[in-house]
């Protein structure tokens, strides 16, 4: 759970680069952005039916 944390935070200073770049790169960002929470959140639920 807290790789998927540290990769989450790393990736948001991408986002200020992203808004440079043509409307791809940053649509791929966002996705993975949203990709990436939803597997935070799947690992949550997992915690939480273990416990």
């Amino acid at each position: 759970m807290a790789l998927i944390l540290i990769t989450y935070h790393s990736s948001l200073p991408q986002q200020v680069i992203s808004n440079k770049k043509p409307s791809a790169p940053k649509a791929r960002y966002s996705f993975m952005k949203r990709f990436r929470i939803a597997i935070f959140i799947n690992v949550v639920i997992d915690d939480i039916e273990l416990t």
